[in-house]
């Protein structure tokens, strides 16, 4: 049987659009995760972005706020000129 997909569209702002992949099982290494594509200045070519979400006791509701709250953040980021692709999360807004 062929599992489905767990990823969602939990947001679109202008050209972007934030999926939220929740895993089947949080056992192991397996680890939500929030995901869009941008594109890479150099090789004219979208990549896949992907930040982690804390699996919050394997509770999927908490799990989908913070992965919302980690959508703002990024939205918000991407309005300042961050570049995924170059700037590390880390770095001040």
């Amino acid at each position: 049987m062929k599992s489905t997909k767990r990823s969602q569209l939990i947001h679109i702002w202008e050209t972007y659009e934030f999926y939220l992949n929740i895993p089947q099982s949080f056992k192991g290494g397996n680890k939500p995760f929030v995901f869009f594509y941008h594109l890479n200045d150099k090789t004219n070519k979208s990549g896949r972005i992907r930040k982690y979400v804390k699996k919050n006791d394997e509770d999927i509701r908490k799990v989908k706020e913070d992965g919302k709250k980690l959508v703002i953040d990024l939205v918000e980021r991407l309005k300042t000129g961050w570049n995924p692709l170059r700037d590390d999360i880390d770095q001040p807004k």
